[in-house]
């Protein structure tokens, strides 16, 4: 096979499980009559969510990824080049949406944990760098995850200086976890 193939593959792949997502949380949204989170709006300018680029372009990226999945790391690692070139020309608006649906497959939770880490970095400026950090770094799926004390390590090394606690606050104020919740919500009660 060659590497062309395997892009494409990884690239169709992606996008039919980003279309039958959409469909299941477009779905949700229709049945819950609950406010426009789901809407073309609420997915591409969720405040809570980290959006890099041109706001105001033409076209907008939507990515939904888990920092312990192995194909969210493939994705990353094949497409990332390119969409950050996209965004420093201002050719795109990338949005990032950190999901957590690996935690069970952690003891530890280490998807919401690192979920949580990569708000503190947004809120710093650093969502990017850290995010290419914490895929560098990946875990293997269904292990542990990184302590805490290494993901504080990994946002120093970005420049954002934080405790431990910090990490645990964002957390527990569910700032990134609640719309992964809400959205998690919306297609379990979907069917």
């Amino acid at each position: 096979m060659t590497k062309r193939f395997i892009r494409t593959t990884t690239a169709f792949v992606f996008l039919i499980v980003a279309m039958s997502g959409a469909n299941l949380l477009r779905t949700a949204h229709a049945q819950s009559g609950e406010d426009d989170v789901l809407s073309r709006e609420g997915v591409w300018r969720d405040p809570e969510v980290p959006a890099l680029g041109n706001p105001d372009g033409d076209v907008t990226v939507v990515e939904y990824f888990d920092y312990q999945c192995p194909i969210c790391k493939h994705f990353e690692v094949e497409a990332g080049a390119a969409l950050d070139q996209m965004v420093a020309k201002n050719q795109i608006t990338l949005v990032y949406h950190p999901l957590a649906f690996l935690d069970r497959m952690s003891s530890t939770q280490y998807s919401t944990r690192s979920a949580a880490s990569s708000g503190c970095a947004s809120d710093r400026g650093q969502f990017l760098p850290y995010t290419k950090a914490l895929f560098n770094n990946q875990p293997a799926e269904g292990s542990n995850g990184l302590s805490d004390d290494r993901l504080v390590q990994m946002l120093k090394a970005e420049g954002v200086d934080i405790a431990r606690r910090t990490i645990a606050k964002y957390r527990e104020s569910l700032r990134i976890p609640s719309s992964t919740e809400r959205r998690r919500q919306r297609v379990l009660r979907a069917g």
